[in-house]
């Protein structure tokens, strides 16, 4: 992995998410890209990029 790829992965589509990546973060703090097919209903918490969240919720690094 470079410095742009995270160790996460979407559950939805499987790839890496990036740093720049628009995502979502459900209430259980499970991260997907905001375009991705969401499976389960979870309410949606926050979105934004990696980077954004990462400052906002501390535990993703």
């Amino acid at each position: 992995m470079n410095k742009k790829t995270t160790r996460y992965r979407c559950p939805s589509c499987g790839e890496y998410i990036k740093r720049e990546d628009y995502l979502v973060i459900d209430e259980m703090n499970g991260l997907r890209h905001k375009d991705c097919p969401r499976r389960h209903l979870t309410p949606i918490k926050d979105e934004g990029t990696f980077t954004e969240i990462a400052k906002k919720y501390p535990f993703f690094e």
